[in-house]
């Protein structure tokens, strides 16, 4: 008896069963290092995102590179736009195989079946290749030379584009770097005459990776808010899907023709930020078919509460912000910095300061959130007059003041408040930066009024104070009376009167003997409409 795997041999009537291993098929050994859920029309690939028609359309120009690279923030539609563009090259037979990276899916969310994929991929679109591909597995399971050596690309019109989409979703980030070492390799030493089409967000590793020389000279940048029109594309995504819900929906006899008015279509499109991630999960849960759709929406604008909790409409969103932010190797830290360039300023000289971190920290806390978060540097290089925090999406700030939908990552402002006028006022004890004096004053009556942060308020030297910046006490004093502390209308005082008596000593000494009356007089101030004045009650 024979099966593919076992050979059974009879003797004088006594059965031995002989274990005999029968090397498999290459082709087979082949399939099994595949991960088909990958390829762009994979049915496992439910619903996969697609440009929604009349949007994002890509100028031909830009195609003329060896390696093209689409990247933008999360949620910005590059995973839309490759999937649309593979079934397009699909559809016109230009398409030569495709990667779909996912971290959800843990046949896809690594680097070990890129390449037998891409090959199987190959040999299922010509047998001559295929053919060379099982000698090679055969010789050596991990050398795909064939490819290489099948002469298929002599004939510039055979297909060439291979697509790789969320690369940055692999979760092995040696894994993304050694993936484009790999091709930049193969397209330099081999000289193929291939087009790699490479979507990911633009974390810090792979923009390196894409900085280096050899990717550099050979690869194309395509930041899609340079090449594409975002707000514009959003509209159209926002009035049509609106136009279907009005014609298609269930309900729609319930929905008024007016529905929904200008306003808020300028509302959502501004929320957008110029990334469809927003627009696109607010259509997706207004236009659920068991709900009425002028009450979801409503939820989603936040004017009504979800039912028990239920109907959650950011789900979608919030699962991406959680990934990304919990994506850094210092989760505190990071949120940290965020807090306080939200809250306080979005200035790093500022951030730093206060947070008593060294110079170029903050970069270095942000490289691995660099998808929802970014320093804008203003300026001429390589000395930037200014660095400034700046998020891609209005949501994240939604999502991180709201418990409910933050959880672990939720910034209570009150307390975060609290904690930087501390720092703030630690710092100034040795340091005399008016930028921190500003942002302090400014924001003191928003701290959290404990008992704590009420004491280290009390306690501050209104003579360090000074010497940051004398100007800034007016507004510091009036930022105290118009605090929520219980003892404010007291830490008022005490402050206004040692700075009353500080001044009146400084001028004393500025003005000799005799113009010491005038120097009382100088020293003279009162609180008027919260601004404090210095008033000249003795004339020059």
């Amino acid at each position: 008896m024979f099966n593919h795997s076992k050979n059974l041999i009879v003797t004088g009537g006594t059965f031995n069963q002989m274990q005999v291993t029968m090397a498999k098929d290459p082709f087979e050994r082949l399939q099994e290092a595949t991960s088909p859920s990958v390829f762009h029309d994979s049915g496992d690939r439910r619903d996969p995102p697609k440009c929604y028609p009349n949007t994002r359309c890509l100028d031909p120009d830009t195609m003329n590179a060896l390696v093209l690279w689409f990247h933008d923030p999360a949620g910005a539609g590059k995973s839309a736009i490759a999937q649309s563009i593979a079934k397009a090259f699909a559809a016109e037979g230009g398409l030569l195989a495709s990667y779909f990276f996912s971290r959800f899916d843990p046949t896809r969310n690594h680097p070990r079946f890129l390449v037998p994929t891409i090959a199987y991929q190959v040999s299922l679109h010509f047998p001559d290749v295929r053919n060379l591909v099982e000698d090679a597995i055969r010789a050596d399971p991990l050398l795909m030379q064939p490819i290489i050596e099948s002469g298929y690309f002599d004939n510039p019109a055979n297909k060439r584009l291979l697509i790789i989409d969320g690369l940055d979703e692999c979760e092995d980030r040696d894994g993304q770097v050694d993936i484009l070492r790999s091709i930049s390799t193969a397209l330099q030493q081999h000289r193929l005459p291939l087009i790699f089409l490479i979507a990911s967000r633009p974390e810090h590793d792979i923009t390196n990776a894409f900085s280096s020389i050899n990717l550099h000279n050979i690869s194309t940048r395509l930041p899609l808010d340079n090449i594409y029109s975002s707000s514009a594309d959003i509209e159209i995504f926002l009035r049509g899907k609106f136009a279907d819900i009005k014609s298609n929906h269930p309900f729609k006899t319930r929905i008024p023709s007016e529905w929904p008015p200008d306003i808020i279509l300028e509302f959502l499109l501004e929320k957008s930020s110029g990334q469809f991630v927003y627009a696109a999960t607010v259509m997706r849960f207004v236009a659920s078919i068991r709900h009425l759709p002028t009450t979801r929406l409503e939820i989603a604008l936040g004017l009504w509460p979800s039912p028990g909790g239920r109907n959650i409409p950011f789900a979608e969103l919030d699962a991406l912000y959680r990934h990304v932010l919990n994506s850094s190797e210092d989760v505190d830290a990071l949120l940290q910095v965020l807090a306080l360039a939200i809250l306080w300023t979005p200035d790093v000289e500022v951030v730093e300061a206060v947070l008593s971190l060294d110079p170029g920290e903050v970069e270095t806390l942000l490289c691995d959130a660099l998808s929802v978060v970014y320093i804008q540097k203003r300026g001429t290089p390589p000395v930037h007059a200014s660095e400034l925090i700046q998020t891609y999406h209005a949501s994240l700030r939604d999502f991180v003041f709201d418990k409910s939908r933050s959880q672990a990552l939720y910034i209570d402002a009150p307390a975060r408040h609290a904690q930087f006028l501390q720092n703030a006022l630690q710092y100034l004890k040795s340091h005399r930066p008016w930028k921190v004096l500003l942002k302090m004053t400014s924001h003191l009556h928003q701290a959290l009024p404990t008992a704590e942060i009420s004491q280290t308020v009390a306690n501050a030297s209104i003579e360090q104070l000074i010497q940051s910046g004398i100007e800034f006490i007016p507004i510091f004093l009036s930022a105290i009376r118009h605090s929520q502390f219980p003892n404010a209308e007291e830490i008022y005082n005490t402050h206004s009167q040692a700075f009353h008596r500080s001044l009146k000593q400084r001028l004393k000494v500025y003005y000799c003997g005799a113009c010491a009356p005038v120097a009382h007089g100088i020293s003279h101030f009162h609180a008027h409409n919260g601004c404090m004045k210095i008033q000249e009650l003795n004339g020059r």
